[in-house]
């Protein structure tokens, strides 16, 4: 869960902070894959530029990971 917890932080913080994205950004392996509108995307630069899309086309996120972390607590109790 301290995973899950620490990108969920790194990317609403990395919005605004290029330390933020440059540690969410090492949470991952250069080889990662992802999967966007249903097609596999292999490679941290095509993940970084995605995520750079996302900030650029929305005014603002935020994740509610605290919101996600009580959720799982009660589902798993």
């Amino acid at each position: 869960m301290e995973n899950l917890e620490k990108y969920f932080m790194l990317f609403d913080q990395s919005r605004t902070s290029e330390e933020a994205f440059e540690q969410l950004a090492d949470l991952f392996t250069d080889d990662m894959e992802f999967v966007l509108n249903g097609y596999k995307q292999a490679g941290i630069k095509n993940w970084r530029n995605f995520v750079k899309m996302v900030y650029t086309e929305n005014k603002d996120l935020k994740h509610m990971y605290r919101g996600w972390e009580n959720h799982l607590s009660r589902k798993c109790s």
